[in-house]
């Protein structure tokens, strides 16, 4: 089944990290599964033993929505699918899980040759624009469906809401680079890619130096936010993104640098005519008054210098 590979490890790393400690027993009681546990089963494709001890710490936590989220994509693998389809439904109600319980809810209406209400039930998972159209055509579960006059229509609405989406708002950025200053001097390279089922945004620098630096980039379907964190041999940026403005983002955070100082970064990356990309960083040492500190112009990799219409220094 290709779709166990949408588990993916955001879902799990997220629910260990958050709830890792409260799959505790309490004293004189029979042991209790605890996160990890669970999670070590499921990978290890003992879907029924996920199941169960997912099963256990939803009926301890009820309110731990990926609890129940993960409990349903237990049962699903292990092909026991009525109750994977109520477990589904019910990891749907949490906001922050409800497009993927969705989609998984989709899956087994197909599986169960009930189509109509396949197509229902993935149109309000497609419709928040969190599935990605390789996730969708190469998902197995739903191959029942391809030879209906509305799989087509599916996957191009949702290639149309996936262009819209806030969480393709860093798409325009993705890309292979050369990077010049506003007077057409080569700055660096950039390369960035859309990894991990298109989840993440990686981005790989290196200037004309050969100093290099590394960011990674995820949209938070909970917060509504982008988050990069980037990393160099001297410093690292932890900040965050609203995609508000198609073609356009903001990102503001703090700046970590060896020496244990501290200040304000913020980064506006815009999409420029002609497949261009301006780029201005600005620092602070408070958050009230800020100073430009670069603006590059990025041009798709072998392309001549292009400085036409590049936005004002500070502008941005």
């Amino acid at each position: 089944m290709k779709r166990a590979a949408v588990v993916s490890a955001l879902v799990v790393m997220s629910f260990a990290s958050a709830f890792g400690s409260f799959a505790q027993s309490e004293p004189g009681q029979a042991a209790m599964p605890t996160i990890e546990q669970a999670n070590t089963a499921l990978q290890g494709g003992e879907f029924e033993k996920a199941a169960e001890m997912f099963k256990q710490i939803c009926e301890k936590y009820p309110q731990a929505g990926q609890a129940w989220f993960m409990q349903g994509y237990a049962l699903h693998m292990a092909g026991r699918l009525d109750e994977a389809l109520t477990i589904h439904k019910k990891a749907a109600t949490f906001p922050g899980l409800r497009p993927q319980a969705l989609y998984n809810a989709a899956c087994v209406h197909a599986l169960q040759g009930d189509t109509d209400e396949a197509f229902d039930v993935l149109r309000l998972s497609l419709d928040e624009g969190q599935t990605t159209v390789q996730q969708l055509t190469s998902d197995t579960d739903l191959s029942s469906l391809h030879e209906d006059p509305r799989w087509d229509k599916a996957v191009e609405r949702l290639k149309v809401t996936r262009a819209n989406s806030p969480a393709s708002a860093m798409n325009f950025w993705v890309g292979e680079w050369d990077c010049y200053t506003p007077d057409g001097k080569l700055s660096g390279t950039n390369h960035l890619e859309l990894v991990n089922n298109d989840l993440f945004v990686h981005e790989q620098w290196k200037d004309a130096q050969g100093h290099e630096g590394q960011s990674f980039n995820f949209y938070d379907i909970k917060t509504g936010l982008w988050h990069q964190t980037w990393v160099d041999s001297s410093r690292q940026l932890v900040m965050t993104a609203e995609p508000t403005t198609p073609g356009e983002l903001v990102f503001e955070g703090e700046n970590f640098d060896r020496a244990g100082n501290i200040d304000r970064r913020r980064i506006l990356v815009r999409k420029l005519d002609d497949g261009r990309v301006y780029q201005e960083g600005k620092a602070s040492p408070d958050g009230k008054e800020w100073h430009v500190t670069y603006r590059l112009i990025y041009m798709p990799k072998g392309e001549p210098f292009n400085g036409e219409g590049i936005p004002a220094s500070g502008e941005g």
